[in-house]
Parts: structure tokens; C-alpha cells; sequence
């Protein structure tokens, strides 16, 4: 055999193999002189190559599905993931919060609402069914009304599974829908087909305590997006026995596809009961869609760390944003930090989708379910996230010559851009408002965009008790930049505030608030170009942290949702600290499109 007789193996590609496969002929000495172009045995190199190329990218692939992080099928991944002992969340069915009040004929003792008491309403022209997650017994209140408050109803269709035990101890026992709400799984075990009598099976999560007369299942996700329960093997946990019959209740939910419903009516009668009032206290939401290949690839290895035990702030996020797919964004933060600090304490703070703030009967399940979590000498509490706004004023420079678009389609464009901007880097706890990068996407918005002028503000929402002193803190948790101080040459068109707010009615005069410059707030109003102080000190301005103090301030009237005080940064970095948001919308950006210079 020729020296140069040896073949490369390291190369995948089709045309590198064949190209390997032709060396290694012409190093041979029947094949030296031969010319392979158009020849038979080209043909046959090709179906080599291809050949070879196919079981390089079959046992690539295949090596790829061995590791939780190269895994692109979803059955491997959920495979990874039970080896970690990692449940995937499964589909999540809405959940609302109603107060139920039955009107009965007579006067019972009390009365039962069951567990899987079924609620309809209407979401865009269809109908959910939502149903009870506990049972509820009623009696009557002091004016005689049985009256039921926060019950949670959970949207789902209610499924029934029965499997009959065989002798067959690999026998499987999986779940036959996709979108199973896994909260709502229980398990009742009988001892035969005919019996009226069952044992009902409880949740566990681990095997500490269980003995071989345990009567727990436990869950694992399965092949095809189903789930599988799994009894104990009679050492652990109780195993049924040939001749049991397994019956397995769900509900099958339509995923984000209730979410927002805020009327309920009930599906039927209660106890024989037919005059129901239903009154929501808080709408639906929760739905979501089953973990994503990306989401399970991101926390099953970060749950090992976690085990159930929410000790670091990660913890907390992990934990909480598994079990509450709502969760849009999440900080938490030790008590310390608080303004004023509170010592022993770890506080969380959440945005949900499509709301502004979480309701109470919301923060108390994530209270009740986080401190089964965190350590005793810990008190875990739940707050609102606070929103800072930025508003945009922009000067934009635009070369006429390079384009066709108008000064309203480059306005738009612009807008577009922005809104771009703020969804790509802001709407989410500790986040920063990148200046130089706001300008960018400015001038990105549109190739005939030569420069821009641009200053941001922020600003928050004061809402008063009208006619009423009204106490408030507005914490901008930015360095104000601060203005000269305010006095009676101090000319209205040329003066720039650290804070200025929008107009309102103070008595019955028009006004609005501005420092003075010197750490006073007051209300004051325009005489000309000169200002008349109606209230020399509604509070206090700290220019170094921006805190923001209003006391006492009496508010006649205003318009809007609330009144806008600005805060003018000292630097055009704008930071989010601890529980704050920063939001940029376009309807708060000003933008003037001009010709560029000559």
C-alpha cells in the first residue's frame, strides 16, 4: 500500500468525504493514473460520500440529544429534566376569584359547594367552564345571607381516567391529554371495578417519610407532552395491586385563552339551590402555555440547586415564576434596603401581564406559597412594582435630498423605533435607560436621519384625595439635576426646574408644583412671565437621592388619571432601583423632524 494511502475521518461535509475517499484511491497504485471525472466509480464515490455524510449527521444529531444543553427534541429534554428530578410546569388553566351568594328558599343549616362546582363565562365570543379548586361550606351571616368571598374558580374541562390494575409491574400509567393542568390532578385507588369505596392518593415530591403503607403518588412528565403518575414500589409509597381500579380526575385547560374573563355565571344549581349571584373580585389570568424547551433547559438544572428551599434571591424568582406563570418580571430584595429600613425581611415585588399591580387575594397565595419555602427566622413580603415614565423630547435632523419619506413618516418610524428600544431594554426591574443607545436607535429609525437633539425627563404619577390634604413620596432613585434658586425676578420662560408638575386647580386658582431651587416644593402659578407662590411649603426635595416628599397638599382638581410631576436627571443614565419599573412609551415622546442644515 502506498505511503499516502491514509483517509481523514474528521471531516463531516459531503464534499470533503469525497474528496477524502478519491485521496486515499489515487494513493493506491491501481488507481494512480486514473481519471475519476465522469467515470463509473465517481458514481460510487458518491454514494459513499453520501452514505458517510448521512451517518455523520445522524450520529451528531444523536450525540447532540444525549446532553440537556445540545437536546433540541422535546422528549429528550423532558428526559434530562426527570433525571434532575425537574417537573416541567405543565399547561396552566386561568384562575379568577369570586364572591358567591346563594339565595335559598328556605334556611339551612348551611351550605356545600363542592369541590369542582363548574362557573361558565365568555372570552371573544367562547365559553369556558371554570370550576372550584376546593370544596366550601357556607352558613349564614348575620343578615341571613350565605355569602361565600375569595373562592378561586380555575378554567379547565373536567376529565375522569380510570386504568385497571394489572400484574405487570412495568405497567405505565400515563395520562392520555397534552394540556393537563397539573394543579388539578388527584388520585383515588379502588379495590376493584364493583367497589364503592376508594382510597384517595396524595402528592408527594420526595421520599423522605414515606413508609411501604404510604398511600402517595408521584408525577413525571412523559413522552408526546404528557404526564405519567407514578405509585411507590411497597418500600416507599404503596403500590396498587392486580385488580384495583385507578382513577385519576384533571382538567384539561385552554391555556392563556381565558385569561381577562371578569363575568361568571354558575353552570348549575348549588345543593338544589338555583338563585346564584356571582360578583367577581378579581378577573382571570394565569393561563399559560406548558414550560418552553428553552424555559426547561434554564431552571431544571437551577431547581437542583434550589430544592425547594428559596434561600438566595434566585431562589425566589425560580421558585415563584415556576409555580405562577403570570409573572411577567420579578425582583427581590432584602428588607435593609427599604426606605426606612426593615430589618429581617425579604421583599418581593412582581409585574403581571396585563395589569398594573397585584391584587390582594394574589399577594397572599404567593405569601402562603413562598413561606412554606424560606427560613423561619425570615418574613417574606409582597409588594406592588412602582412605575417611573421617561418622557422623550427630540430635535431630529433629516437630509430631504436621500429620501421620499415625509416629516409624518419619519415621525413614525421614529416612534416605532422607540417603542422598539423600550421593549428590547426596559420594562423590567433593575434595568437602565442607556442615553447614548436611545440616540442610536434614533437615528437608526431611518437612513435620511443625520442627528438628533434629544433630553429625557421622568416622571410619576401623583394622584390626591381631592379637596383633602394628601400626603405622598415620589422616589425618582436618580440624582436630580438642580435648578438656580426660585425668587421674584425669576423669569417663567427661561427657568428650568429640578420639578415641575402639570397643572391642577389649588382653591380656585390654576397651579402646579415646582421646587424652589433650594430643596422647598411649592405650588405655585404664572403671572405674565412671573411666578406667584400660592403654598411656599408642600413638602421637600432631595436632590441628591430624588426623594420627593409631599405633605399636606390640597388638590381642588385635576384632569387625567393623575397629576405628572417631572423630575429633570442630573445625568441622562436613568437607573430602576429595588421595586421600579421604567417605562417609555411613544405617546410620552415629542419629536420635531426638521431639514438638516445646509
Amino acid at each position: 500500500m502506498a505511503a499516502n494511502s491514509g483517509i481523514a475521518i474528521a471531516e463531516l461535509d459531503f464534499d470533503t468525504v469525497k474528496t477524502n475517499l478519491k485521496t486515499f484511491l489515487e494513493g493506491q497504485a491501481q488507481f494512480q493514473d486514473y481519471d475519476f471525472a465522469g467515470s463509473n466509480l465517481n458514481v460510487l464515490l458518491d454514494v459513499l460520500a453520501y452514505n458517510t455524510y448521512y451517518n455523520n449527521f445522524y450520529l451528531n444529531m444523536l450525540a447532540s440529544e444525549m446532553f440537556l444543553d445540545t437536546a433540541l427534541i422535546r422528549d429528550s429534554i423532558i428526559s434530562h429534566a426527570k433525571e434532575l428530578n425537574y417537573l416541567p410546569r405543565s399547561s396552566r388553566g386561568a384562575e379568577a376569584t369570586i364572591n358567591i351568594e346563594i339565595t335559598p328558599s328556605d334556611t339551612p343549616a348551611s351550605i356545600n359547594i363542592p369541590k369542582g362546582t363548574e362557573f361558565t363565562t365568555v372570552v371573544e365570543s367562547n365559553t369556558y367552564t371554570f370550576a372550584t379548586t376546593e370544596s366550601h361550606i357556607i352558613t349564614a351571616d348575620v343578615n341571613g345571607d350565605y355569602i361565600a368571598n375569595n373562592i378561586i374558580i380555575r378554567e379547565g374541562d373536567a376529565i375522569e381516567e380510570f386504568f385497571a390494575v394489572t400484574s405487570n409491574t412495568s405497567q405505565r400509567f400515563v395520562l392520555s391529554n397534552k394540556d393537563i393542568d397539573t394543579r388539578s390532578i388527584t388520585v383515588k385507588v379502588r379495590e376493584s371495578n364493583t367497589s364503592i369505596t376508594n382510597t384517595t392518593y396524595s402528592y408527594a415530591t420526595s421520599l423522605f417519610g414515606l413508609g411501604a403503607n404510604s398511600a402517595i403518588f408521584f408525577l413525571q412528565p412523559a413522552e408526546k407532552e404528557k404526564y405519567e403518575v407514578v405509585f411507590g414500589n411497597d418500600i416507599a409509597g404503596k403500590r396498587p395491586v392486580s385488580g384495583n381500579l385507578v382513577e385519576v380526575y384533571y382538567q384539561v385547560c385552554n391555556r392563556e385563552e381565558s385569561n381577562q374573563a371578569s363575568a361568571f355565571s354558575s353552570a348549575s344549581s348549588i345543593q338544589g339551590y338555583s338563585n346564584v349571584a356571582i360578583t367577581t373580585v378579581s378577573r382571570a389570568r394565569g393561563g399559560a402555555a406548558p414550560e418552553s424547551i428553552a424555559d426547561i433547559k434554564f431552571n431544571a438544572p437551577r431547581n437542583v440547586q434550589v430544592q425547594e428551599r428559596a434561600v438566595t434571591k434566585n431562589d425566589y424568582k425560580i421558585l415563584l415564576q415556576q409555580r405562577f406563570p403570570e409573572i411577567e418580571a420579578i425582583t427581590v430584595f432584602g428588607g435593609e434596603d427599604q426606605d426606612p429600613p426593615q430589618y429581617g425581611r425579604v421583599v418581593v415585588s412582581v409585574d403581571l401581564e396585563n395589569a398594573d399591580g397585584i391584587p390582594n387575594i394574589t399577594k397572599q397565595q404567593y405569601k402562603e406559597f413562598i413561606d412554606q419555602r424560606t427560613p423561619v427566622s425570615i418574613e417574606s413580603v409582597i409588594i406592588d412594582p412602582e412605575f417611573s415614565y421617561i418622557e422623550v423630547s427630540s430635535h431630529i435632523h433629516y437630509n430631504v435630498n436621500s429620501t421620499n419619506a415625509t416629516p409624518s413618516d419619519i415621525k413614525s418610524s421614529v416612534l416605532s423605533s422607540i417603542e422598539t428600544f423600550a421593549n428590547n431594554t426596559l420594562q423590567d426591574f433593575e434595568k437602565t435607560l442607556r442615553y447614548s443607545k436611545l440616540v442610536s436607535a434614533i437615528d437608526d429609525a431611518d437612513s435620511s436621519i443625520l442627528s438628533n437633539e434629544t433630553n429625557v425627563r421622568i416622571y410619576k404619577n401623583f394622584i390626591p384625595t381631592l379637596n383633602t390634604a394628601t400626603d405622598a413620596v415620589l422616589n425618582y432613585q436618580n440624582k436630580l439635576k438642580q435648578g438656580p434658586k426660585l425668587n421674584t425676578t425669576t423669569r417663567v420662560s427661561t427657568y428650568v426646574a429640578a420639578i415641575q408638575s402639570e397643572a391642577f386647580t389649588f382653591g380656585s386658582s390654576p397651579g402646579f408644583f415646582i421646587d424652589n431651587g433650594d430643596g422647598l416644593l411649592q405650588i405655585v402659578t404664572s403671572v405674565g412671565d412671573a411666578f406667584s407662590v400660592l403654598d411656599p411649603d408642600v413638602g421637600t426635595v432631595d436632590y441628591n437621592t430624588g426623594k420627593v416628599t409631599i405633605k399636606a397638599a390640597v388638590i381642588a382638581a385635576y384632569t387625567g388619571s393623575g397629576i405628572k410631576v417631572y423630575a429633570r436627571p442630573y445625568e441622562q443614565e436613568i437607573a430602576a432601583k429595588l421595586n421600579t419599573i421604567l417605562r417609555l412609551e411613544s405617546a410620552d415622546a415629542t419629536l420635531t423632524i426638521a431639514q438638516a442644515r445646509e
